[in-house]
């Protein structure tokens, strides 16, 4: 069985040595997957330079790629990986015009594009930006692109996809993706502190509250006190649970609040319930540095987290006292909350170099290089369930294929009409803050939302 077993070839090695031509042949085993595909994806094969001692043509000038891009991991990721990239693709050339972070990047952009010195590849999040950027004419449709190279999207999450469409086109191509705050993650020492059960693959919200209950009950009274359970009611941490309960705070087409439906109702209830009546989760007045910090520091027993939340969870507390499921369902088989997050590489539209860019956002956003960036440490495994399923993946972090699943088919947060996802969040924000401090009954805080939301999407 050894002998069947797919080479492991790390990155860190290529870009630490000299690109010389035996580095070449070791980029080309790293980046190329050797392995068998999984069903349903079709690998990408990026062109390869000629054997050694094959006549080369007449040189032809090297084209600079220039990014406008972010400084998260999978930018870190890029620039280590541009060495080996360069080498197979020896015309191209790598120039990084590193931004901020998303808070400044969208108005470093702007100024980029209005003075005419926009580059080559751009990065936004899913959601309004891109929808923005993409409606302005900011940046170019990738379809014909992908025609050009028979380049195969099959394997890429379906809801990535989904997610950098616009009016029928591919506005952009995933990277990075995952089902936003879609795992329970629990401290052991709590809950058996106080003779609570440890949550299990089968539980449902009830469940949850139920043990919550338990350990703000037992450890309460303690200075400082602990807490059984802690619920994010803000925006966008709110989205994963409201669907739990098949809740959408707009509709389909983001042109009117969607939660004063049934299942809204039930939402809402359940968010009043766990502070106002089982005090399963903290007060918000309670609340002293984050629900994070206080999992870390060990007064929440139970938090809901994303996959890189975990993960510092785990380094922090260590897999004996740190446990993670997918966050229960309201019923036994009852669908799972999911909200797809990531983001996305673009093509600018005053772009001359579009070949040359999309084989670069093909080459990063291959199956190979998203088991990379995570073994690395640098993002999640991409955008593809391949890389999320590698047994490379699972060996280090079982738990990517739970999210995986939810990853899969998971839906992105819905979008104003109007792109008015700031307004939006705030009302939102502000009701459902009177809502956990018990100031309104859940149907109010569904009208005021109601009313409020809808005002502000018939605004231009």
């Amino acid at each position: 069985m050894a002998a069947c077993r797919p080479r492991v070839v790390h990155v860190e090695r290529v870009v630490e040595k000299q690109v010389t031509t035996v580095v070449t042949e070791i980029v080309r085993e790293t980046v190329l997957v050797r392995d068998t595909p999984r069903a349903g994806e079709t690998l990408a094969t990026p062109t390869l330079p000629p054997p050694l001692g094959t006549p080369q043509p007449t040189a032809r000038p090297r084209v600079a790629l220039v990014a406008d891009v972010t400084r998260y991991g999978w930018t870190a990721f890029g620039q280590a990986m541009a060495p080996a990239f360069e080498e197979l693709f020896p015309t191209i050339r790598l120039e990084w015009r590193t931004t901020a972070d998303w808070d400044t990047y969208p108005a470093r952009v702007a100024a980029l594009m209005a003075s005419g010195q926009a580059g080559d590849l751009l990065e936004a999040p899913f959601g309004p930006l891109l929808t923005d950027w993409f409606e302005r004419g900011m940046i170019r449709p990738l379809d014909d692109v992908l025609a050009a190279e028979h380049y195969d999207t099959t394997g890429v999450f379906a809801g990535a996809l989904a997610a950098c469409t616009r009016s029928t086109s591919l506005a952009a191509l995933p990277l990075v993706c995952h089902g936003g705050d879609c795992l329970l993650v629990y401290n052991r020492d709590l809950l058996n502190a106080v003779g609570a059960d440890t949550p299990m693959p089968d539980w449902i919200v009830d469940h949850v509250t139920r043990a919550g209950a338990a350990v703000t009950r037992g450890l309460g009274s303690e200075i400082p006190p602990a807490f059984g359970y802690g619920e994010e009611h803000r925006l966008p941490g709110a989205y994963p649970a409201m669907r739990v309960f098949g809740a959408e705070l707009l509709d389909a087409e983001g042109r009117a609040s969607a939660i004063d439906d049934a299942a809204g109702i039930a939402y809402l209830r359940w968010l009043q319930a766990l502070v106002r009546g089982a005090r399963a989760a903290p007060h918000p007045h309670e609340i002293e540095g984050g629900l994070a910090t206080m999992f870390a520091d060990g007064r929440l027993a139970m938090v809901r987290a994303d996959l890189w939340s975990y993960l510092a969870h785990l380094r922090r507390l260590g897999a004996e006292r740190l446990g993670g499921i997918l966050f229960p369902p309201t019923a036994v088989g009852g669908a799972r909350g999911a909200v797809l997050r990531g983001v996305a590489y673009c093509i600018s539209a005053r772009s001359a170099h579009v070949a040359e860019a999309f084989q670069w956002i093909k080459y990063l956003s291959g199956r190979e290089m998203g088991v990379q960036m995570f073994l690395r440490g640098y993002a999640e495994p991409g955008c593809r369930s391949a890389s999320w399923n590698d047994p490379r993946v699972l060996e280090l972090c079982p738990t990517c294929a739970r999210v995986a699943e939810v990853t899969e088919t998971a839906a992105p947060e819905r979008v104003p009409w109007n792109l008015r996802l700031a307004d939006v969040a705030a009302i939102w924000d502000e009701e459902a803050a009177r809502l956990v401090r018990g100031d309104v009954s859940p149907e109010e805080c569904a009208d005021a939302v109601t009313t409020r939301i809808d005002a502000a999407l018939a605004l231009e």
